[in-house]
């Protein structure tokens, strides 16, 4: 049974995401604010298989690839929060190799040239992808967030999720722009 305070904050995840991708934003002062409420909020709506952890109690891992454009907000957003009984973890890296093994890589703009060969090494690996990158989801990558005037929307590719043995929920696909890639 979950407990009644993480049962609302659960709830507010899903309102507040489905807010942020439906255009009723709350105010954040940042596009990369909202950006990270989003990431983070990801978490809730994506299921990853067991194997994906290297222990039972082992934390779920957000991985920021190249330049940091959240500043502090990602951080901010997952300090002190547990995800399905886990504790969050945020890294920053140049590479792939020094970020670790991620449940969540975010690839930043930086990263633009590289991202065939990101998304190549995430395959076969249970590892949602996501960037701000233009047509991140038409090309293999997983959840790619569209900023249009100041509203962000996701576009999903759910065979790239699922491809990757990951599963995500109808509530989060229903919001979303679905890419259909074969």
């Amino acid at each position: 049974m979950i407990p009644r305070c993480r049962m609302r904050l659960v709830v507010a995840a899903a309102v507040a995401l489905g807010a942020l991708l439906a255009g009723g934003q709350p105010r954040f002062s940042t596009e990369y604010e909202i950006k990270a409420a989003i990431v983070f909020n990801l978490t809730q709506f994506i299921e990853w298989p067991a194997k994906a952890f290297s222990a039972p109690d082992a934390p779920l891992v957000i991985g920021v690839l190249g330049q940091n454009p959240f500043n502090k907000s990602l951080d901010r957003v997952a300090e002190g929060e547990t995800v399905q009984k886990r504790s969050v973890v945020i890294k920053y890296g140049e590479t792939v190799d020094a970020l670790g093994p991620v449940h969540i890589l975010y690839i930043s703009r930086s990263e633009t040239r590289r991202i065939p060969e990101i998304v190549k090494s995430a395959k076969g690996k249970s590892t949602l992808t996501v960037s701000d990158v233009e047509r991140f989801a038409q090309n293999g990558g997983m959840v790619n967030l569209v900023t249009a005037g100041e509203r962000v929307r996701m576009v999903v590719n759910p065979r790239a999720i699922e491809d990757a043995g990951l599963r995500a929920s109808s509530k989060l696909l229903r919001i979303a722009e679905l890419v259909r890639t074969d």
